[in-house]
């Protein structure tokens, strides 16, 4: 009979009687819907009996008390969302099997009219106890770090080039020449920051030149570090 229990880092959760296999050790298969604030986690036994649905904040400390809890042959299935690095980082250093989930593939096997929360997290249980669980890449911390290292770099470098394009179309359309090839270097800084311009676009040009473009020129510099430690 299904009772309410409340778990002493403030989550009440639904509990029933686990099914345990012939060795007397509880065989459980967790489908966790990860969101930025919270998740909802539901567990599934091997008869396909929920055990648990509750949600959790996904404060360091509440889940950390969570994995704590987790029986060591516990199969855990999580979907590769943008902040999947960190649940998953948390749950490394345990003796967890963890699958990351594809998350479209996932979506075309069970495709729902009404999808929430709980019917997310209870469909990923299902699947990784049915083993139809749809998986992708999970790479280890070291190409984890190497892949994050050329995101940021690609990313600024990005923002880089935006910034000498928006300089270079002010310039066009105040008529003026840049003798420089390359505007963020130090001389060209000087002489984008003696020019006259209509308060119109120098306002928006002395924003660019002085607060943007020497935390750009550094940041790229110091990722091309970075990248050649890991590559």
């Amino acid at each position: 009979m299904k009772k309410l229990q409340l778990l002493n880092f403030g989550c009440i959760v639904k509990t029933e009687k686990v099914t345990q296999n012939q060795g007397g050790a509880t065989m459980l298969y967790v489908g966790i819907d990860f969101h930025k604030k919270y998740s909802y986690i539901t567990v599934m036994d091997r008869e396909g009996v929920i055990a648990r649905e509750f949600k959790v904040s996904n404060d360091k400390e509440a889940l950390t008390h969570y994995v704590n809890e987790l029986p060591a042959n516990a199969k855990v299935a999580l979907e590769a969302t943008c902040n999947w690095y960190y649940f998953y980082e948390l749950v490394e250093g345990h003796d967890i099997d963890v699958s990351l989930a594809h998350p479209l593939k996932t979506k075309a096997i069970a495709s729902a009219r009404i999808m929430n929360d709980k019917i997310s997290s209870a469909t990923l249980a299902r699947l990784l106890r049915s083993d139809l669980l749809p998986t992708a890449y999970l790479p280890d911390r070291e190409t984890r770090d190497a892949r994050e290292i050329l995101r940021q770099r690609a990313f600024l470098v990005s923002v880089k080039t935006r910034l000498k394009n928006i300089v270079h179309a002010i310039l066009s359309k105040n008529g003026i020449l840049c003798p420089y090839t390359d505007i963020f270097r130090k001389k060209c800084l000087l002489w984008l920051q003696s020019l006259n311009l209509r308060p119109c676009t120098g306002e928006r040009h002395g924003v660019i030149t002085h607060r943007g473009s020497q935390g750009l020129i550094a940041q790229p510099v110091s990722n091309n570090i970075l990248c050649r430690e890991h590559l």
